[in-house]
């Protein structure tokens, strides 16, 4: 499976806040309210520390900053993470996303020069323009995430443009990706799958659907907010995943680019997608599926908290999700959009 010797990459999570609301991100009820049931927590120095002290990390080449549930750029001991981690690693990329909307100018500008001279990356997810931009990245006012960018490129930051392509918005790839250059963006990347489909409610009993750039149906509206509404998507997408397992060869990012996730608690996990499912989805079987783990990197280092990892590999053997293979593994497919982000 995965490694100390044979890890390449690490996903963490800085923080679980984020100024935003995106309708379709696992810390938002659908655009209408933040969940209240995971806890919130900043990574502090001290446990960055407690993490990576005592590791090795022979053939650690990046570590990437992408929150599954906050904005990396609101922790306020980044600065301290950064110096100690290029210490450690001065060759290793640090490549954060962002939403770009949080902060000042003037702090990205700072951001820039600090480390202008080291290999850091950010990639700002920017999904529309003036008009559309909001749509999706709810709480993120397309003007202030563009002056931000400007500033810290200005600073002699390297950073990239992230689109998903949604229907509301696939009218203007192409300006994007012009203004992208004229911004001095290093790089423009569309993403035309992903979180690109569901209800955002405005209110109770009133909302709009996120439509994917396809010709597939709008949906009738939902009139009524309920809590259930979230339950009541995963019983359908557990049974579609279903399907696709039984039709498509299961397939492991994690493995394939020997990277895990590390939670801001400093929980190890093998990605993002198996690190949101034990705390904060019914309709899974990880316990079931691999048991009592140590996970904690706080705890036991990051080393010491990768051993349970093959217990993922381990329930794959196992002919369906009833007789104990991990639930959440069935999504990772061959052709499936994780691949293609």
């Amino acid at each position: 499976m995965i490694t100390p010797q044979t890890l390449e990459q690490i996903n963490i999570e800085l923080t679980t806040r984020c100024q935003a609301a995106c309708p379709l991100c696992a810390r938002n009820d659908y655009g209408y309210k933040t969940r209240t049931d995971f806890p919130t927590v900043d990574m502090s120095f001290n446990n960055w520390v407690n993490i990576f002290n005592n590791a090795e990390l022979p053939k650690l080449k990046r570590i990437f900053f992408n929150g599954s549930y906050g904005e990396p750029i609101i922790n306020n001991n980044i600065f301290e993470i950064l110096d100690y981690t290029f210490n450690k690693w001065p060759n290793v990329l640090l490549d954060f996303s962002t939403n770009g909307g949080a902060r000042t100018k003037e702090w990205w500008k700072s951001f820039a020069l600090r480390y202008k001279d080291k290999p850091l990356k950010v990639r700002f997810s920017i999904d529309g323009l003036e008009d559309t931009n909001h749509i999706y990245r709810i709480g993120v006012p397309f003007n202030k995430v563009i002056e931000n960018a400007k500033s810290f490129i200005q600073g002699g930051g390297d950073a990239e443009w992230r689109w998903i392509t949604f229907r509301h918005n696939q009218h203007q790839v192409e300006e994007a990706q012009k203004r992208s250059i004229e911004y001095g963006f290093t790089f423009f990347k569309e993403n035309k799958a992903g979180n690109d489909f569901g209800f955002v409610f405005t209110n109770n009993t009133d909302g709009y659907w996120i439509m994917p750039a396809n010709n597939t149906p709008e949906p009738p509206k939902l009139t009524e907010y309920k809590p259930d509404v979230r339950d009541s998507l995963r019983t359908y997408q557990k049974q579609e995943l279903k399907w696709i397992m039984a039709n498509r060869e299961l397939e492991c990012i994690a493995k394939i680019n020997q990277t895990i996730y590390i939670s801001a608690d400093g929980k190890v996990y093998p990605c993002a997608w198996v690190g949101h499912y034990p705390d904060t989805y019914k309709y899974n079987n990880f316990k079931q599926a691999v048991g009592d783990i140590e996970n904690n990197a706080i705890k036991f280092g990051v080393e010491e908290a990768m051993t349970w990892l093959s217990k993922v590999e381990d329930s794959w053997k196992c002919k369906s999700i009833k007789s104990g293979m991990l639930a959440t593994c069935v999504g990772c497919t061959k052709g499936s959009f994780y691949q293609e982000c």
